[in-house]
Formats: C-alpha cells, structure tokens, sequence
C-alpha cells in the first residue's frame, strides 16, 4: 500500500500517459507539496503534538484554556499533562474521576474512594496515594488541587499514604548431622580363605 506521502500522480495513470517526461515532472512537483503540506500540518496540531510542546507553548495554552491547578513552576512532563488533559478536567468536574485525573497527573498516583466504599462519613470522601513525595509539607497543596475539580457538595475527609514494599521472601535453613561410631574387629584369617 501506497502512503500519503509517498503517492504519485503517475501511480494511478496508465502507463501510456505516466511514461511522459512532462507527467512525470508533474507528479514529481505534486508530490513535493503535498509532502511539504503533510510536514507544515504535523505541527499545526497541538493536541496531536502534546509530547513535544515546548515549555513557554504550555505556559500560553494553560493560561489560555484555564487549566485547573497549572503553575509554571512544574515539570515540564506534568505542564504537559495538564494541558492535554485540560478539557477531559472541564467535561468531568464534579465527579469522582476528575479527582483522580487531576491528582494522578500532578502527584503521580491516585485512588479515590466515597464515603460509602471505606465505611465513612455521608458525603465525604478520601484520597489514597502511594507516592511518597506527598508528605506533611505538601499535603495541603494536594487537598487544594483535589478540591479544585469535586463537587461542592463533596468534602475531603483524609489523604492516605499508602507504602509497599517489594515481594519478601523469608528464608529458613537448618542442618542436622548425627553420627554414630561403630567399630567391627575382624581376625585377618576369616578374611582371607
């Protein structure tokens, strides 16, 4: 099969015609634009391209779609995020998942459970992480982005921290020897007959 930027005039002609010097040119100078239109539009999309937004392109398209909880003191691979997500922030606020998406992009991880999955209070609900670099220093800025996209009637009971450690394995070993000494005497004539 045939690409887009590969394809010729004179692939779909018959031979009598796309034998021609001047319909070879022809498709020769077509396919040079559109290769050069295919190029120019790869970089016209910016949700296509939200890999390799430079830092000062994220800094103008969060200002100018309001992303939630943007700062352009953060990582470039976490303003990138934002950004792209921005309007999957906007479609779901309110809900449970929007916590989880906001919270997920900035700290890495999140799990977000209601009132009635933990056994807690009417309308509250909790946020479990597993990333250790939320810690009592910036607790308070994870309960702020958590609250920038739930429901209002919704309130933040508790942020979990949640650690595991790898597979372990414990091992025991034991070694019993036990010996016992025999001696048999033999007269040397009984051995040899």
């Amino acid at each position: 099969m045939i690409s887009l930027q590969d394809a010729r005039i004179t692939d779909v002609l018959p031979p009598i015609i796309s034998s021609q010097p001047w319909a070879q040119a022809y498709a020769f100078a077509v396919q040079r634009q559109v290769q050069m239109l295919i190029r120019y539009s790869s970089g016209l999309s910016i949700w296509n391209n939200g890999d390799g937004l430079p830092d000062k392109l994220c800094d103008a398209l969060a200002l100018e779609l309001r992303t939630p909880q943007y700062r352009p003191d953060l990582p470039l691979p976490t303003k990138r995020n934002l950004v792209r997500n921005t309007l999957t922030y906007y479609a779901l606020a309110g809900t449970k998942s929007a916590v989880e998406h906001i919270t997920s992009d900035i700290f890495g991880s999140a799990d977000v459970q209601e009132w009635f999955q933990y056994a807690g209070k009417p309308g509250y609900f909790k946020v479990t992480t597993d990333n250790p670099a939320v810690t009592d220093d910036n607790v308070d800025e994870f309960k702020r982005v958590a609250e920038s996209v739930k429901r209002l009637s919704a309130h933040l009971e508790k942020v979990e921290l949640s650690m595991s450690t790898g597979s372990f394995v414990q091992q025991y070993g034991f070694s019993v020897h036990s010996a016992t000494k025999h001696t048999i005497s033999m007269d040397p004539k009984d051995v040899i007959k």
